[in-house]
């Protein structure tokens, strides 16, 4: 999927300047579009072997017959007979044959005279379905291309010249109707090929009016409804009148004319919109014409869509679609412009597709327009094959006629009852997210490290599956051996596992070897009961003798706590273990022993025996107490506890002092007092606040007074203020501040001068233009930094000048810092796009700079100034 790259909307004021501006642009484009120079063909037209002239027809009569829907079919001239030719020496030209056979050859048409249900060529049959097919071929790549019919009859040339002393004649069409051939099927006896008409709108030679206009000073006149080519011809009379030498032509002639430009022309005349959405005000014209920065222009991001933020603007697809994809969707979505670029293949129609489908589902009206018709036609292909083809309606297309939208729409009409309704798509929604939920909890799943060896799941069944290759066929269904720990085995733990293997494959090598069995005495393991160890059981119990180890350490340790807390070296505590039980009951936690090793050790007592006593009795009748491991929690835990206390006794100020029989009532009285004051539930942090609060109004106390001191002072009275007054003097400003423009007068003298309202409502308009472009700039870069601007054009010139070989001098390195303070976002960019960067908030400081510098605007007047 290629990159797209985003452009929000400007929203601002556009003043008449700027209007004027984008109405002088737009008629230049339009003058561009009507081309009306000689090299074209609706002003300069040369009758050439793309053209196909008829000659002895009657110019009105097919004219209106062609409107009527009637196919007329064209009429080469018949072949000479043998003996004709044999008499002349050779074949005659169509032309000549077609005199000696009593046709009229001459190409400017008789009124009222000629043939009216055909249409006569001076071409024999081989070479008019030469011509034919050329034209039709030309037609034909044309519509496929571009979707428009440039196939066209003509009725009637002017005749001109560019000056009266010229003697180039020109001729320009006048009438043109769209026409298509109609080409004989094979099992059809008449194997004549026929015009018709197509339907569309009849289109005025645009270019020649604006040519007569421009160059001529004339007005050309427009055909109205219901005249025929003679009466349009009789109204061009004073234009003949006024130029020498200027003639109709009444000739009739099947050309290739494109007319898609004169669309195009009409469209970007901004007196045919309308007053509420004017053409010349469009922010995107006013910035293309006044030659302003676009805001925020930047290149796409690539959404994470799983994302909770993200999911809620994800719009329905109906085609498949990557990240990027749905990226550019959801941009769409949040209304912002998009430019989208890619070579083919790379998804751009499907994401049209998406986006179409997914403005239907919202309830949108979409119009797709496009230069090539085959990207029209694989969008609705697309459309068709998801069910959505229903809602599309062709309306600007060589096949589109009143009839066929008229049928078009019936069919919609009648389809309608075979949509579901519209209260399933919750329930098929909601089943999809789940589906979709699930699907991405598994690939997360699957590419997760798991374990200490930080492998993912997806990596180890691959490595799996290759192994498995490499096994034998007689130990690929072993499934007794089982790793329940493996999860905890680094790369370090894996090789050491392996060495083991080896080592264990080796010593059974060795046992086989000798007769298949070792004597017990010799074996390392014979102090093991009679029991069936596989290799796991002897790796945990390598790592349950460890554990066990550890426990009698405790529990050696917890003995030794005893006698230190409780200074009885001597005591029996067994009994006082039970209380202690009692006690605590079930909050002394049990202590979990990863790995049961009950079954496979015996003699405990010879481990408690074997333990050194050292230079302290560890009471190993104790010892064997504690082996218990609910009174050796409850015995932890209550040493526990008696660690605390001592710790929290330690804490208090003056240790013992507040167990004193007097605290409890002097916490009493200080707690009545608190009642009093309000303060039926606090605590120490609501008591700190409180104390912070009293703190800060004595502050905010001490400052009022000071403020109607100096107020006092101002307006000569008395400086006691009560609640209302100074309530009605903050009204009184707010007033003040708010009033409207045309008040301004009454706010002092400096507002008392003549236009200055009008001065102010304009300021307070560009006002409001900067402060929006400052606020849309503040979303990616920092415009209240220490930089002129002066020093951000500076910066954006080394950015743009400086060659690849000085980019480690200073001055490039603090252009590039220049650039870096200025810019909230990471996002890599070009030199050229870094400076563009620079230059954007420059000319906006400098504007910000030159409104607050103007001496026009009084000092005084409050929120005029953006600063």
């Amino acid at each position: 999927m290629p990159e797209a790259r985003t452009d929000r909307k400007q929203v601002g004021t556009v003043d008449l300047a700027q209007a004027e501006l984008v109405r002088r642009g737009l008629e230049n484009i339009r003058r561009r579009l009507l081309d009306l120079t000689n090299r074209n063909k609706l002003i300069s037209f040369r009758h050439a072997r793309s053209s196909l002239r008829t000659v002895d027809v009657d110019l009105d009569s097919v004219y209106q017959s062609l409107l009527d829907d009637k196919r007329f079919p064209f009429v080469p001239v018949p072949e000479p007979s043998k003996e004709h030719i044999a008499e002349l020496g050779e074949k005659p030209a169509a032309k000549d044959f077609a005199e000696a056979i009593g046709w009229s050859t001459s190409y400017d048409l008789v009124k009222g005279t000629g043939q009216t249900a055909c249409l006569p060529v001076l071409y024999y049959q081989e070479d008019f379905e030469t011509i034919i097919r050329k034209i039709g071929t030309s037609a034909r790549t044309a519509i496929e291309e571009s979707g428009a019919n440039i196939l066209h009859l003509v009725f009637g040339f002017l005749e001109w010249r560019e000056s009266d002393d010229s003697t180039q004649i020109r001729q320009a069409p006048l009438l043109v109707i769209p026409v298509s051939l109609i080409t004989p099927k094979s099992k059809e006896e008449d194997r004549s090929i026929r015009l018709q008409y197509t339907g569309e709108d009849l289109t005025t030679n645009l270019s020649l009016v604006e040519k007569l206009r421009r160059d001529f000073g004339l007005e050309m006149p427009y055909i109205e409804e219901g005249e025929t080519p003679e009466q349009y011809f009789e109204r061009f009379a004073p234009i003949l009148k006024q130029k020498r030498d200027w003639r109709i032509c009444r000739q009739v002639s099947l050309a290739l004319l494109s007319f898609g430009k004169l669309l195009m022309y009409l469209d970007l005349d901004a007196e045919r919109w309308p007053s509420d959405v004017p053409l010349d005000r469009h922010p995107r014209l006013v910035d293309m014409f006044s030659g302003s920065t676009a805001e925020g222009l930047s290149f796409a991001t690539e959404f994470d869509i799983d994302e909770e933020a993200i999911k809620g603007d994800v719009p329905a697809i109906v085609c498949d679609a990557d990240s990027s994809q749905h990226s550019a969707l959801i941009d769409a979505a949040r209304g912002k412009n998009l430019v989208i670029e890619g070579p083919p293949g790379t998804g751009k129609s499907q994401t049209i597709t998406n986006l179409i489908a997914a403005s239907i589902g919202n309830g949108k009206r979409v119009l797709f327009v496009a230069e090539k018709m085959a990207a029209l036609n694989v969008v609705k292909r697309r459309l068709d094959n998801c069910g959505l083809g229903d809602f599309c309606l062709e309306l600007h297309s060589h096949k589109t006629s009143k009839v066929s939208l008229l049928k078009s729409l019936e069919d919609r009409i009648q389809a309608s009852t075979r949509f579901s309704a519209p209260t399933t798509l919750a329930h098929k929604q909601g089943l999809l997210n789940y589906k979709r939920d699930e699907l991405t909890k598994y690939v997360s799943l699957l590419n997760t490290p798991y374990g200490a060896i930080g492998r993912t799941p997806f990596e180890l069944i691959w490595q799996r599956d290759a192994l498995r290759e490499g096994i034998p066929e007689t130990l690929r269904d072993i499934s007794t051996a089982s790793f329940p720990e493996a999860y905890t085995w680094d790369y370090r733990a894996l090789h050491e596992r392996k060495d083991m293997v080896l080592t264990y494959a080796a010593h059974l090598r060795r046992m086989s070897e000798a007769g298949g069995a070792v004597e017990k005495k010799e074996n390392p393991w014979g102090w093991l009961p009679n029991i069936e160890l596989s290799l796991a059981d002897q790796e945990r119990l390598l790592a349950a003798l460890p554990a066990l180890s550890s426990q009698c350490t405790r529990r050696i340790a917890l003995i030794e706590a005893l006698n230190r807390t409780f200074l009885h070296a001597s005591v029996d505590v067994t009994e006082w273990l039970g209380t202690v039980n009692q006690w605590f009951g079930t909050q002394a936690a049990a202590v979990e022993l990863k790995v049961d090793v009950g079954d496979w050790l015996t003699g405990v007592d010879q481990w408690i025996a074997n333990i050194p006593n050292g230079d302290k009795d560890c009471h190993y009748d104790l010892l064997g107490t504690l082996s218990e491991q609910n009174r050796f929690a409850a015995t932890e835990h209550f040493l526990g506890a008696c660690e605390r206390y001592t710790a929290l006794l330690s804490s208090l100020p003056g240790g013992d002092a507040l167990l004193d029989s007097n605290i409890p009532a002097r916490f009493q009285k200080q707690d009545e007092k608190l009642r009093d004051l309000g303060l039926s539930d606090y605590s120490m942090d609501s008591l700190r606040a409180l104390a912070k609060s009293l703190s800060d109004s004595e502050k905010h106390v001490a400052r009022a007074n000071s403020a109607t001191s100096d107020l006092s002072q101002a307006l000569g009275v008395r400086s006691s203020f009560t609640l209302r007054c100074v309530t009605d003097l903050v009204a009184a400003r707010q007033l003040l501040t708010t009033a409207p423009l045309h008040l301004a007068h009454l706010r002092g003298p400096d507002f008392a001068r003549d236009g200055l309202a009008h001065l102010l409502e304009l300021g307070q308009k560009e006002c409001t233009a900067l402060l929006t472009e400052r606020d849309s700039l503040s979303e990616h870069f920092v415009v209240d930094s220490e930089a002129t601007s002066a020093e951000q054009l500076e910066a954006a010139a080394t950015l743009d000048n400086t060659p690849w070989y000085g980019r480690l001098s200073k001055a490039y390195r603090h252009a590039g810092t220049v650039y870096k303070t200025h810019c909230h976002s990471s996002a890599k960019r070009t030199r050229s796009q870094k400076a563009a960067c620079l230059r954007l908030l420059a000319h906006s400081r400098a504007k910000i700079d030159a409104f607050s510098s103007k001496a026009e605007y009084p000092r005084n007047w409050e929120n005029i100034s953006p600063d």
